[in-house]
């Protein structure tokens, strides 16, 4: 974004199978305001095991620990509502 001079983004969808928490820390997040994000947080464990609970939790609590360290962001919702290891993504809005 920097290099083509963005400092705003209105919307964000985050996936990309796997290192979301990666590229979030490569942001400046003191020059670029993304008002509103949705970052997919399910693991899957592969074509026969499907979805690994135990490390969409632990991304979950890791993507959650990151937005609030940044302090400007606050988590609204899952996708789909309420489901916590069986969701999809995760919404965060700017403060």
């Amino acid at each position: 974004m920097a290099a083509l001079d963005i400092s705003h983004v209105d919307y964000l969808s985050l996936d990309v199978e796997g290192p979301e928490i990666e590229i979030l820390q490569t942001i400046d997040w003191t020059r670029l305001h993304i008002d509103v994000m949705t970052v997919e947080y399910r693991v899957y464990g592969g074509k026969k095991i499907g979805i690994d609970q135990r490390a969409t939790l632990k991304k979950l609590k890791n993507l959650r620990r990151f937005f609030n360290d940044t302090g400007v962001y606050r988590e609204v919702t899952l996708l789909p509502s309420g489901r916590d290891a069986g969701g999809l993504d995760v919404i965060f809005s700017r403060i």
